[in-house]
């Protein structure tokens, strides 16, 4: 035991990862994207994908090409970090958020997923429901530690044969992997901006995560050119909502005034709004209730 702990009480997992596998990945990246921009890129197509600016990343490699002398193979690391460079730019990355936003990786049989023994980089967005993290892929950027240098379109269909028939759902009781939905922008038919308003009411209407999105990403077919917007805080995060009192003090449920379904708990921020509520709870166990919903904490809060 001694001899194990002298030879790895210098070893990180983590370290040896960036260093074999992501550095020179993420070099030969940007040089693609530095040789762009030198290029006259014509915006002939564009792709719209409506997120929550949460951008992670992730990279999967063999846990026996990080540990050549563990005896154990049977795992996949799937290592996610956060783009936070990119958030810092657009001025939107609160101390919550900054905090929050960290790297981490999993550990993954292999029988439970069909990955080759290639390395692959993707990208996407990370969303969050009770426990479990959905990290929904957008684009493949690198396979085998070499940049893969197609159409976008090309890009995403190859997203689609690498997790076909994979059963990526609930590994290790949290993670859930799939393919982010894309639109594609017609330059032919109307202009690009009734075309990006439709779309995103379609998407705001029947996407899972509909309350999270706040961003628009552009993705630039014959390039690797990539634009963001930041939506405006739009009326759907603000309505009315029916309050009943739970079980204990200062624990209130949230229905929808439509459906009647149960939309969380509500979030007491601090003194003000729960004598606010308590007053409110006194006469009557169920009550109306302007509300807006709280990106950081996904609940809806009180308007006072």
């Amino acid at each position: 035991m001694s001899k194990f702990i002298a030879s790895s009480v210098n070893y990180s997992e983590t370290n040896v990862l960036k260093s074999k596998y992501l550095s020179n990945i993420l070099e030969l990246y940007n040089k693609e994207i530095l040789s762009e921009s030198k290029k006259l890129v014509n915006n002939v197509q564009k792709y719209i994908i409506p997120n929550n600016n949460n951008k992670y990343y992730l990279l999967i490699v063999n846990k026996n090409d990080i540990t050549p002398n563990n005896v154990n193979t049977k795992y996949k690391i799937f290592y996610f970090f956060p783009d936070t460079a990119q958030q810092e730019q657009t001025h939107i990355l609160n101390t919550l958020n900054k905090n929050s936003k960290s790297d981490f990786y999993v550990e993954i049989d292999n029988y439970k997923t069909s990955f080759s023994n290639s390395n692959y980089l993707f990208e996407g967005y990370l969303y969050k429901s009770n426990d479990q993290k959905h990290f929904l892929i957008t684009d493949v950027l690198a396979v085998d530690s070499k940049i893969i240098k197609c159409d976008y379109s090309l890009r995403y269909a190859l997203i689609h044969k690498l997790i076909a028939n994979q059963q990526l759902n609930n590994l290790n009781g949290h993670l859930n992997i799939n393919m982010h939905s894309i639109f594609e922008l017609n330059a032919e038919s109307y202009d690009n901006e009734i075309q990006t308003s439709q779309i995103f009411t379609m998407f705001k209407n029947n996407f899972i995560f509909k309350e999270e999105i706040s961003t628009i990403e552009y993705v630039n077919e014959v390039s690797f050119k990539k634009q963001k917007e930041i939506l405006q805080a739009n009326n759907n995060l603000k309505c009315v909502k029916i309050i009943t009192k739970g079980k204990y003090i200062d624990v209130y449920n949230v229905f929808n005034t439509e459906t009647n379904n149960m939309e969380g708990i509500l979030y007491v921020k601090g003194l003000k709004e729960s004598k606010h509520l308590y007053k409110l709870s006194s006469s009557s166990n169920s009550f109306e209730l302007n509300c807006e919903f709280n990106n950081n904490f996904k609940k809806w809060q009180p308007i006072i």
